[in-house]
């Protein structure tokens, strides 16, 4: 609990939202007073016209998850508090309940405990069945609650916030700043897609894996990096997603914002059975001061990222890596590659959701994403001076649409509501994915819609 000398202020600063709970169960009596705090909130015409239904029973939450697509994060959580409210007015419930969960986020933080509102609950329909709500009651949020794993906290800065001249505004609104939410590079700079990142990479518990790939794809990248020599130098490794698959070598790797470089700190403390020799790089700082030092790498990597920048800075990136790279290095690139089918899908994605990373979850957590055309990639390698260009090609049929497809079954089962943080789900459809993908394996095939490219200088 934080003494109480503790101004309010340092509550609301200190609070987090927590998503790593302790395997501990919290008393009845605790979950009650931060309940009640919760009722000290306003409400309209002070009616107080809100509901707690708290879930600690494991079968429950698992019948939440598996039957309503509820959230997996709540299976880690030893205590899941849905707020609800009457729902005759939207307006005035969804302000009464949030305002009543403010209070309860802030009061688990006066208590020493963790907790996080999630909107993305599932199927409002099912969940109501599993717990008995009734239908005149609207469900506002889920609240985790429980103690804190502090391992992945205690040495944690707090999330960066957006000035407040950014978002202040006097008498009247004026537009500050244009949110670009494009899966197209080319329609973000480079400075969009930092301020993105610096922000949106909290949206989970840092380390997690939040890359959507197939084993095959991961496979590819493993059998790959097998020859990666010497110093390696990684390209906006990010999440860390492909960290396991390095060598036993020095690895540098590179991030565009100080906040994503936390991540890949945290990704590398996660992975197991190996201890990994890594200096973390900032793109403007740090990489910059290496660049002075003229520092040499036998291998240069990029691990599907590419894909995620705009041209004119992937033409920087390119050359940079030419000067940075040995004489008898290799620049290695994996990359998805533009087909008929992807042009399809991110056509109907497009028709359906609108060109907003948002709308579908596809790639979000690092910003724009889109295949790459692999003559015009090599194109540019051969302009920023590099020789003895390889190119392989693998799987026909893209093996991403399987993970595509496992989040159309979540959007669907959850009532539209969530996409990530689900469970496998198997049917017909994954059935006849999993065949289109075998027809190949892993043959190299012209027509592949997954590249590895090297190259020399």
């Amino acid at each position: 609990m934080l003494s109480r000398r503790n101004s309010f202020i340092d509550v609301v600063k200190s609070r987090r939202s927590v998503r790593r709970f302790l395997d501990k169960q919290v008393s009845d009596n605790l979950i009650k007073k931060i309940i009640e705090a919760a009722t000290w909130a306003p409400s309209t015409c002070n009616q107080q016209l809100w509901n707690f239904v708290v879930v600690k029973d494991k079968g429950t939450k698992n019948r939440l998850i598996h039957e309503a697509a509820s959230t997996t994060l709540i299976g880690r959580a030893p205590v899941v508090i849905v707020i609800t409210y009457e729902k005759s007015n939207y307006k005035e419930a969804i302000q009464g309940a949030t305002a009543a969960m403010q209070n309860m986020l802030l009061a688990t933080t006066y208590y020493g405990l963790g907790s996080c509102s999630i909107n993305s609950f599932g199927n409002e329909k099912k969940i109501k069945k599993i717990l008995n709500i009734p239908n005149d009651q609207m469900i506002v949020c889920f609240v985790t609650l429980g103690y804190k794993n502090t391992k992945f906290y205690e040495k944690l800065n707090p999330p960066p916030r957006r000035e407040l001249s950014k978002v202040l505004h006097l008498e009247k609104f004026k537009r500050k700043r244009n949110n670009i939410f494009s899966y197209l590079p080319d329609n973000w700079t480079i400075e969009d897609i930092k301020d993105y990142q610096r922000y949106y990479c909290r949206k989970t518990f840092l380390g997690k894996e939040m890359d959507i790939m197939t084993w095959e794809e991961k496979e590819i990248a493993a059998i790959t990096l097998r020859k990666a020599k010497g110093h390696i130098l990684d390209w906006f490794t990010y999440d860390g997603a492909y960290l396991s698959l390095f060598p036993n070598e020095k690895i540098y790797t590179i991030d565009l914002t100080d906040e994503t470089s936390h991540y890949t700190k945290a990704a590398a403390a996660l992975v197991k059975d190996k201890k990994l020799d890594i200096t973390y790089l900032v793109y403007d700082t740090s990489f910059k001061d290496l660049k002075k030092r003229k520092k040499k790498f036998r291998t240069i990597t990029s691990i599907y990222k590419f894909e995620r920048i705009p041209k004119k800075f992937l033409n920087a990136v390119l050359n940079e890596s030419y000067e940075l790279l040995d004489d008898k290095g290799e620049f290695i690139i994996i990359f998805r590659k533009k087909s008929i089918l992807y042009r399809l899908f991110y056509f109907v994605l497009k028709v359906l959701f609108g060109d907003d990373i948002r709308n579908t979850g596809i790639y979000a957590f690092f910003g724009p994403y889109i295949p790459l055309d692999s003559k015009r990639f090599v194109k540019l390698l051969k302009n920023s001076g590099f020789k003895n260009i390889k190119k392989e090609c693998y799987f026909p049929f893209p093996t991403f649409f399987d993970q595509a497809y496992q989040m159309v079954l979540q959007y669907i089962k959850s009532g539209g509501t969530s996409y990530l943080h689900r469970i496998r789900r198997e049917d017909f459809i994954t059935k006849i994915i999993k065949f289109l993908v075998n027809i190949y394996g892993f043959r190299q095939t012209t027509f592949g819609t997954v590249c590895v490219v090297t190259a020399k200088k």
